[in-house]
């Protein structure tokens, strides 16, 4: 019974075995550093041994110098843009027909300053992974340095000199013309989103035998390096020209001063005119606004005094037809009085004569 425990056992440690070998890989690339001209293309080799099949698997690139680091994706079949870094998106692919002989290498287009760097390729199966580590060295060489004369400085003549588009950051020096170090200011030094470097440098320089004077741009790591020779004729030396030049720059400066302060004053004058004035007028307006309020009231005052009259009048109207019926209903009664009379009257009249009458026939 144990014999048989004993040897089930070995059955299953040599089938895990079996399993784990037949799932385990590693991954390769190279050792040197990969060195990129900015503007190339270039590839970042890797790839499985044994030469399985990584179509199945998930093929991660990142540049340990970033934060947020990957650089490319590839999983269930397909890229995965979410996480990327925005600078490497449209510039990074696979060569997906190498797949399956375990070619996982990463193609790089367009190589800028921010590319350098330490990239990782880790492979992940289901149940093994692995990673292996490539260093990418960007060189781009700048412009041919341009020079300026700035003009007289204290203790000599200003010059400028200027390049841009280096990778990695250059070195500028000034030296004279038997190719010794000038005394210059600090260098100044801009990266810009590519990550490619402009560097400038200012200089004091005096008159010598030659007035030959030159400005080196230059970068040890990619062995590079431009220059550009100045030659300044003996009479910008001359500071007579320039004493007077900065006479009249003075003495315009002082006048143009004087005819803004003038200005300045005359506005404020105007200013304050057209300000009095606007005052005045409001005055007037706040006035005349006074008076026909006023007058607005006088006239209301008036319609009342109208209406009231007019109520009066037509009280004494009412009061008269009253009167007048009155005395018409009078009228009407004396006249009808009068009628009864004239027949009374007439009745006695006839009743007088009437027998008189009578007796007298008789």
């Amino acid at each position: 019974m144990k014999v048989t425990q004993l040897g089930c056992l070995c059955v299953i440690l040599l089938y895990l075995l079996h399993t784990a070998g037949s799932e385990s890989f590693e991954v390769l690339g190279p050792t040197d550093p990969i060195v990129a001209v900015a503007g190339d293309d270039i590839i970042l080799p890797c790839y499985l041994k044994p030469n399985i099949s990584a179509e199945d698997m998930t093929v991660d690139w990142l540049n340990l110098d970033f934060i947020d680091d990957r650089v490319f994706r590839y999983q269930n079949h397909r890229n995965i843009q979410d996480d990327q870094i925005p600078s490497y998106r449209g510039r990074t692919s696979l060569f997906k027909e190498e797949l399956w002989r375990g070619n996982t290498s990463l193609k790089l287009t367009r190589v800028q300053g921010t590319d350098e760097g330490h990239y990782k390729c880790l492979i992940q199966s289901k149940s093994w992974y692995d990673d292996f580590t490539v260093q990418v060295l960007v060189e781009a060489v700048g412009s041919k340095p341009v020079v300026s004369i700035e003009g007289h400085r204290e203790g000599g003549m200003g010059l400028l000199c200027e390049s841009e588009g280096w990778h990695p950051e250059p070195e500028l020096v000034w030296l004279d013309s038997k190719g010794v170090h000038l005394s210059a200011g600090l260098p100044e030094t801009h990266r810009d989103f590519k990550g490619f470097y402009t560097v400038k440098r200012h200089v004091i320089v005096q008159e010598t035998d030659t007035n030959r004077f030159t400005c080196r741009v230059q970068q040890s790591r990619i062995n590079e390096k431009m220059e550009t020779e100045i030659h300044l004729p003996s009479e910008l030396f001359d500071t007579t020209p320039w004493k007077i030049s900065s006479i009249v720059s003075y003495c315009l400066g002082a006048i143009i001063g004087i005819c803004l302060s003038l200005t300045i004053c005359w506005i404020s004058y105007k200013k304050g005119v057209i300000i009095d004035q606007l005052k005045l007028q409001r005055d007037d307006l706040t006035k005349e606004r006074d008076d026909l309020t006023k007058e607005r009231d006088d006239l209301k005052k008036d319609k009342d005094d109208l209406k009231k009259d007019k109520d009066d009048l037509k009280k004494e109207k009412d009061d008269l037809k009253k009167v007048r019926g009155k005395s018409c209903l009078q009228i009407i009664t004396l006249i009808d009085l009068f009628k009864s009379c004239c027949v009374f009257v007439e009745h006695k009249v006839e009743s007088v004569v009437a027998p008189s009458f009578f007796f007298v026939i008789n």
